[in-house]
């Protein structure tokens, strides 16, 4: 019918087909889950809108391009990964990156108490330290324990014996607790070297006579 138009009226017509392009908007970086415990595992999404669909970049700390594609997972999670990630949406009419999604990995703790030595003289000050190497988030609170008990006056990283006296002796570990839990550092054994003797240490606080007025070690006989 267009031909026969075309003749009769002698006037040319041309077909225009519209298409639908657009550059990508709207790019957007998800996580799930939201709270990234170390060892697990963690899934970047990220969405955008764009004609023709768009192509997807990962990157992670210092901009380093770590995947392609719409997801990214990321297994066995370490807390070296904590940081800013974020996605690049690209067609061949432009890219859009996205905002940044925070991944903090939590993880366990590692304890050790560090003192400057385990053998004191009766009388002396002891400073106990309880050192968590590694824990994210921080610790919020410390316990002490002696010899399986409990310490309940003591909830600060350090422990200390103004004038530490033969009953001090014994075994001394501490607990740090976070939000994810509670980690206990092995035990550390302090002997208490009696006034009445110079060279030697205590024995186990287990052989200790509390309350008699006797040496430990015993002085040398004449």
């Amino acid at each position: 019918m267009w031909e026969v138009l075309n003749k009769l009226t002698d006037f040319s017509f041309a077909c225009i087909v519209l298409v639908d392009t657009d550059a990508p908007r709207d790019t957007q970086a998800e996580k799930h889950p939201a709270d990234v415990v170390e060892g697990g595992s963690v899934t970047l999404k990220c969405v955008a809108n764009g004609r023709p669909d768009p192509n997807f970049t990962w990157f992670g700390n210092e901009n380093k391009e770590i995947g392609r594609g719409a997801e990214h997972k990321i297994t066995l999670i370490v807390e070296s990964q904590s940081g800013e990630y974020h996605c690049e949406a690209t067609n061949k009419l432009g890219t859009m990156k996205s905002d940044p999604v925070n991944i903090n990995v939590t993880c366990e703790y590692i304890i050790i108490i560090i003192l400057q030595n385990n053998c004191f003289k009766q009388g002396d000050v002891m400073t106990l330290t309880c050192r968590v190497r590694r824990s994210n988030p921080l610790p919020h609170t410390f316990t002490w324990i002696k010899n399986k008990k409990a310490l309940s006056e003591e909830r600060t990283e350090r422990y200390v014996v103004q004038s530490i006296q033969p009953e001090d002796a014994g075994d001394y570990k501490c607990s740090a607790i976070n939000v994810r839990g509670e980690g206990t550092s092995v035990p550390f054994r302090v002997k208490v070297q009696c006034e009445f003797h110079s060279s030697f240490c205590c024995r186990d606080v287990k052989e200790l006579m509390i309350g008699k007025k006797e040496a430990n070690p015993q002085p040398p006989s004449p």
